[in-house]
């Protein structure tokens, strides 16, 4: 929803003060907490000697996340830690994650192959939050009287934060028309995955990481084999960074083969309506060329066959470690996991990478 985004917004912009967000998880123990609330107390007398107006907001991101609660409730509400008045000019904001049920699911994932085991499976049954979607603790009864439910956000509202994040894209608003367009996929996409899976499972972080694969992918040199098959695809080169940003985000989360291609005949459905000039099927056509453009540069080991979930896991793993942006493989045993990472490896090993693609794709 864009709390702290909105928060740090406010602080920092429009009441010029100084703002810092602890992020809260269940790792966070006691003395974590005490180190960092020393620091931020000589953080408040630094800002008080600066500028006696001058506040320090503290944001405790996902407070109830962790077991040691209680300490953050005196701090919070009693306005003190360990028994002593905190300073006037520290101001304590905090977002906390509702309790929310998981879907039914089976005990076994066809599509990703992971079976629990049975004892682990009785544990979790008999646990408190075998079924919750994510651990949270019980919030204290006195912290409850200080919360505000922000709610969700519905569709013409996120509509407007995802255009002002898009905004951000170079280039993108040059075209009103495939702006328009992306936007709009943008949306179904959430769409299509709060159906899916869960109403948390996309929020605007995705659209923020669209924004970093777009813009990533706009700079990247194209090859003149690759420029003809634009071409053949009727695509610039604004409209084939978006819809790869777009497949990195969303289409290569999604564990079934069957809900891949829904997704991609959802996303046709949509740009017919902006680019009814695009050949049917083109998206998978566009998507299964700029594996192939990158594997084929590779050097693969002798008697690798090259196959979809060796190419989606060489092209994801590529594509974020040069953004640096976490990613976790999973999928069946023989899958290609393992070989994916010592074969992208050898590439980014290289000293002077971001040169070396440069070159690489221009004399391509």
């Amino acid at each position: 929803c864009g709390k702290t985004a909105l928060i740090q917004f406010l602080c920092q912009k429009i009441l010029d003060d100084e703002m810092v967000v602890f992020h809260i998880h269940a790792g966070i123990t006691n003395d974590k907490i005490n180190e960092t609330m020393h620091e931020l107390l000589r953080k408040a007398q630094k800002c008080s000697e600066e500028n006696q107006n001058k506040r320090l907001w503290v944001f405790l991101d996902e407070f109830n996340t962790t077991p040691n609660i209680g300490l953050l409730k005196e701090i919070v509400c009693e306005k003190s830690f360990l028994g002593k008045t905190l300073p006037k000019n520290m101001v304590l904001l905090g977002a906390c994650n509702p309790q929310r049920r998981k879907k039914n699911q089976k005990e076994t994932d066809d599509a990703i192959g992971i079976k629990k085991h049975h004892y682990e499976i009785l544990r979790q049954r008999n646990s408190l939050n075998s079924s919750s979607l994510y651990s949270v603790v019980t919030i204290p009864e006195t912290m409850l009287e200080y919360i505000w439910d922000y709610g969700y956000l519905n569709e013409i509202t996120e509509k407007s934060y995802v255009q002002a994040i898009v905004n951000a894209c170079e280039n993108l608003t040059t075209d009103q028309t495939w702006l328009n367009c992306i936007l709009t996929l943008i949306i179904e996409s959430h769409k299509f995955y709060r159906e899916y899976e869960d109403v948390s499972s996309v929020s605007l972080r995705d659209v923020v990481r669209f924004c970093r694969f777009y813009n990533w992918f706009y700079k990247f040199p194209i090859s003149n084999e690759d420029n003809q098959v634009l071409i053949t695809f009727f695509i610039n080169k604004i409209e084939h960074a978006s819809l790869i940003a777009l497949f990195l985000c969303y289409y290569f989360r999604l564990n079934s083969p069957i809900k891949r291609q829904e997704y991609l005949n959802k996303m046709e459905n949509s740009i017919k309506n902006f680019k009814p000039n695009i050949p049917c099927d083109s998206l998978n056509k566009i998507l299964q060329n700029e594996k192939m453009s990158l594997i084929k540069r590779m050097e693969l080991p002798i008697g690798t066959a090259i196959n979809r979930a060796l190419t989606d896991n060489i092209f994801v793993l590529f594509t974020c470690i040069l953004n640096r942006i976490p990613v976790i493989l999973c999928g069946k045993p023989g899958s290609s996991k393992t070989l994916a990472v010592p074969i992208g490896n050898s590439i980014l090993l290289i000293k002077d990478i971001f040169s070396f693609c440069n070159i690489l794709f221009r004399e391509s």
